[in-house]
């Protein structure tokens, strides 16, 4: 929607949706005045330390008040955009404290215990043994091992192996990646982000792909949520019946030429983009001739079938001639 050239006389559309989001994340709502001329819009300034108060309690009434380019304002609510963050971010501190006094207590566990030595397995007796015992078994256990060349031990009747972390780390290291696991797991809680973005997605055949879906999709509820306020605060009633603000999000999902190329392919077969739309999302200069939609002449409604035919193939004269055959 082409609304303003630019929201203010200091800042570009780029500049002013950053320093709004921003002031969204840092203090939970972000502000900004609209300025009417004549019934027109011709101003959009960010409030710098908005609050959102009632006047009287009860009243629901609000206004909010805060500077502007350093002069103090209290403007109606109604002549305000508010960006609102969806998360309480210091709420949200609990679990990652949480996760550092766990992983605190899982290193002191590891270095109480001795065992910050490499420990690959653990063999497992039935019953109790002595010390000297159990150095034997190991040792005849290793003996095993090492005495063929394909890695295979045959355990006697009540030993069972164990191995940690699939023998590849030590006890400090399995303890590390269980503090990464969790770590992940309260980033996923806290900031709404898929696992995929924060650790590698086993079995993913194409984990770039799905990084790019699942960042779109963490940030979906910002983007409805600017739109609607966009659309309630900047049309009026009259222009909501023809038209609405979209943030355009698809720049973020560019593919490889090759993918792009057969979407667009699609798009124009089916009649969903003109060959001009395609140029501009290419950012390509316009072609007279590019505007139009095409169609392919393959399909057709079931209703028209018949007609259809008869306009192609004359099936009309065809009838006539069997017709003819028939009586002769």
């Amino acid at each position: 929607t082409d609304r303003l050239e630019r929201p203010n006389k200091i800042q570009s559309q780029f500049e002013f949706i950053k320093f709004m989001v921003q002031e969204m994340l840092i203090n939970g709502n972000s502000f900004a005045r609209i300025v009417f001329k004549g019934g027109e819009i011709i101003s959009i300034d960010p409030i710098e330390n908005g609050v959102l108060s009632e006047t009287l309690v009860g009243s629901n009434v609000w206004t909010v008040q805060g500077s502007v380019r350093g002069q103090h304002i209290i403007v109606p609510y109604e002549n305000c955009l508010h960006f609102r963050d969806l998360f309480d971010r210091y709420k949200t501190l609990e679990p990652v404290l949480e996760t550092k006094l766990i992983a605190n207590d899982l290193i002191k566990k590891a270095f109480s215990s001795g065992l910050q030595n490499n420990i690959k397995a653990i063999l497992k007796l039935e019953g109790k043994a002595s010390a000297d015992t159990k150095i034997k078994i190991k040792e005849s256990f290793n003996k095993v091992l090492k005495s063929g060349d394909d890695n295979v031990a045959v355990l006697d009747k009540g030993l069972d192996l164990e191995t940690v972390n699939g023998g590849s780390h030590s006890f400090t290291e399995s303890q590390v990646s269980e503090i990464i696991d969790m770590l992940d797991n309260k980033i996923h809680q806290i900031l709404n982000v898929p696992l995929v973005m924060t650790g590698i997605a086993e079995g993913s055949y194409n984990i770039s792909e799905n990084l790019k879906i699942s960042f779109i999709e963490s940030l979906l509820p910002y983007i409805k949520m600017i739109e609607k306020e966009l659309d309630y605060k900047l049309l009026t009633k009259k222009e909501k019946k023809k038209y609405y603000f979209k943030i355009n999000y698809k720049s973020l999902m560019r593919t490889n030429d090759k993918d792009r190329m057969e979407f667009y392919q699609k798009a124009i077969n089916n009649g969903i983009y003109t060959r001009q739309e395609i140029r501009k999302l290419e950012d390509l200069p316009y072609i007279d001739g590019t505007d139009s939609l095409d169609m392919s002449l393959n399909y057709v409604p079931i209703q028209k079938y018949d007609e259809y035919l008869e306009k192609r193939y004359n099936t009309s004269n065809v009838v006539k001639s069997e017709e003819n055959n028939q009586n002769d």
